[in-house]
């Protein structure tokens, strides 16, 4: 069973039965803890490459990469804020009012689907009826589509030796920015991640 809105928890699963039940904690991994989210659906949100180097040499170029995650509200843009750290390692208090004078700037992302994509498929094209693509063409209505994950990267200009945090965001169709509001701790992931790294 694949679930295409759901994230993996809530899909990708090997069937050997199927019981009808009007109890609704069959449908709630978080059955009464925490306020329920049974669905779950997936969020737009940017995430940043773990394994990024902690330490870049004066004078080298430094291209930080990461994924967004592109949900039912669609990706507009991915940003990128970029600060010297102060002693605080990437810590920000959701209050703090540098968020509020932060110099977001725009990422790198895939301006469309590479040149056949279609090609491993039968007869080189979609079904007929695949959501978000044009039934004549082929092409993509949106890009990048909902329900899919879109590379994103920032080539940093040459940097004065010091310690960095280097946030990063998604923006939606809606103009709503990471991290949109939440009904519930199980609601997804809400928080703009940071990569903290010095340029010695």
């Amino acid at each position: 069973m694949l679930v295409p809105e759901g994230y993996g928890f809530k899909s990708i699963k090997w069937l050997n039965r199927v019981v009808l039940t009007n109890d609704y904690r069959a449908n709630d991994t978080y059955a009464e803890r925490q306020n329920n989210d049974p669905n779950s659906p997936m969020k737009t949100l940017a995430r940043l490459d773990i394994h990024a180097p902690q330490v870049y040499r004066q004078g080298e170029p430094i291209t930080l990469r990461g994924v967004a995650i592109v949900g039912v509200s669609g990706l507009r843009r991915v940003e990128y804020w970029l600060r010297k750290d102060w002693g605080t390692h990437g810590v920000l208090d959701p209050d703090d009012p540098a968020w509020a004078t932060a110099e977001w700037k725009e990422a790198n992302l895939p301006g469309g689907p590479p040149q056949g994509w279609t090609s491993a498929l039968p007869g080189g094209r979609f079904p007929e009826g695949v959501a978000h693509l044009d039934p004549a063409t082929g092409r993509p209505l949106i890009w990048p589509l909902p329900f899919s994950w879109a590379a994103w990267k920032v080539k940093l200009r040459v940097l004065e030796a010091w310690s960095y945090e280097f946030r990063v965001r998604a923006v939606d169709l809606n103009g709503y920015a990471q991290p949109e509001p939440r009904p519930n701790p199980q609601s997804g992931i809400a928080e703009v991640p940071c990569l903290t790294f010095t340029v010695a």
